[in-house]
């Protein structure tokens, strides 16, 4: 089975979110010029989206699904990732939505446990924190345009970058003095010619998750504690979301899923070899995949282009690192486009890639080294005996994933 076989979550996954009225592209009358047209509409997208409308500038966000919608992710705001969520001003939402708190993280290996504190935390599901995002960018001004197809033109002219809209039948060319691609894996933004492009590692792995309704198992799972459950073949987390909802979370081999009788099987197997009974029932949960997890962009930076986020690149992240690389590259780049003339963006964009570059060196190295280690079950066995009886000597990763200092 491909991961193109795996369905899409159902929409009893996404009922109860905060939702925004949707702009028929047929019916919008769109400025045909901006000074930034941002494309895709999660954490990186929506959050430098309200940065820079704050800030005055034009801005269209663009997002070829509808919201609120499912999307595989472990649902973790670690400390730093919370740090900037108070810069936005919605940590009240937080506590509005009832996101659980999270102090713990729990690995499950071979019948092996060990339950590891955590200096803080907080579990959110990521439709709903999109969500959020999105209509906080709306109310500083940006332009909110989703279920729209996004291309950019290798056409580039002394005002701005063309990039080609569609929604259906209806098609639009609009110029932006600076793009910013926001799409993640698998993007479809960028046309051969465009001066970036993506590496896929070959050993890269894919994920899968699903959301669990509440009462299909919740009570199962200790609250406030991140469960993660490792086997040969990959590793799957769960952790308890808003309204008691279940977030399931995976990252398997392909071969794993190609050779399994679909999601529910793959991941039932990683459960077995961890020595533990799933908290719900697997195949009443609607799955869905990723593209390949591990893949490096290219080029960060190109004339008029930036891209942010999971499309600037990505590794296996653990409690919530890449959602909170997404929302740095997103402060971090707003801070260098301050101070810019209007149109005049090529000094900040690449004073940005060149910090980008050196400060997700350090990060991607630790989590790279996590994900090769879990890839030996024997090591992670020895791993999670040894942590189990000294909990304390996890304190150096979770003091880097956290940005804490060890004092």
């Amino acid at each position: 089975m491909s991961v193109q076989d795996v369905r899409q979550s159902s929409t009893k996954a996404t009922a109860s979110r905060p939702s925004q009225p949707s702009l028929r592209l047929s019916e919008a009358r769109l400025a045909s010029d901006w000074d930034f047209i941002v494309v895709g509409a999660g954490i990186a997208g929506a959050t430098i989206a309200q940065l820079l409308a704050r800030r005055g500038w034009s801005v269209l966000l663009v997002e070829k699904k509808a919201f609120p919608r499912f999307k595989v992710c472990g649902g973790c705001l670690n400390l730093r990732s919370l740090h900037h969520l108070e810069a936005l001003g919605l940590l009240p939402q937080l506590d509005h939505a009832a996101a659980p708190e999270l102090n713990s993280v729990a690995l499950h290996a071979a019948g092996h446990r060990a339950r590891l504190p955590l200096p803080g935390g907080r579990a959110l599901s990521r439709g709903h924190l999109d969500m959020l995002l999105v209509s906080a960018a709306s109310e500083a001004g940006a332009v909110w345009l989703p279920e729209t197809v996004a291309a950019l033109d290798r056409r580039v002219d002394g005002e701005g970058r063309i990039v080609r809209l569609s929604q259906g039948e209806t098609k639009v060319e609009l110029r932006a003095g600076l793009v910013i691609a926001a799409d993640g894996l698998g993007g479809s933004l960028f046309e051969e010619g465009c001066g970036v492009g993506s590496t896929i590692a070959p050993s890269s792995r894919i994920g899968l998750g699903a959301l669990a309704h509440a009462g299909a198992g919740a009570e199962k799972i200790p609250a406030g504690s991140i469960n993660m459950y490792c086997g040969c073949q990959g590793y799957v987390g769960v952790v308890g979301v808003e309204g008691g909802a279940l977030d399931l979370a995976a990252s398997v081999q392909r071969d794993a899923l190609r050779n399994s009788n679909g999601p529910a099987d793959c991941i039932a197997r990683i459960f077995a070899e961890a020595g533990q009974v799933p908290p719900v029932a697997l195949t009443s949960l609607d799955w869905r995949g990723t593209p390949p997890l591990s893949q490096r962009c290219n080029a960060i930076a190109a004339e008029k282009l930036v891209v942010i986020g999971d499309a600037a690149g990505y590794i296996e992240p653990f409690t919530g690192e890449g959602m909170a690389w997404a929302f740095e590259s997103a402060f971090r780049l707003d801070a260098h486009l301050d101070g810019c003339e209007r149109g005049a963006w090529h000094d900040g964009v690449q004073s940005w890639a060149r910090e980008c570059n050196n400060s997700r060196r350090g990060r991607h190295l630790l989590c790279r080294s996590l994900s090769v280690g879990l890839r030996h079950p024997a090591l992670t066995r020895v791993a999670v005996r040894l942590l189990g009886r000294a909990p304390l000597l996890s304190r150096p990763i979770v003091c880097g994933l956290n940005r804490i200092a060890r004092s």
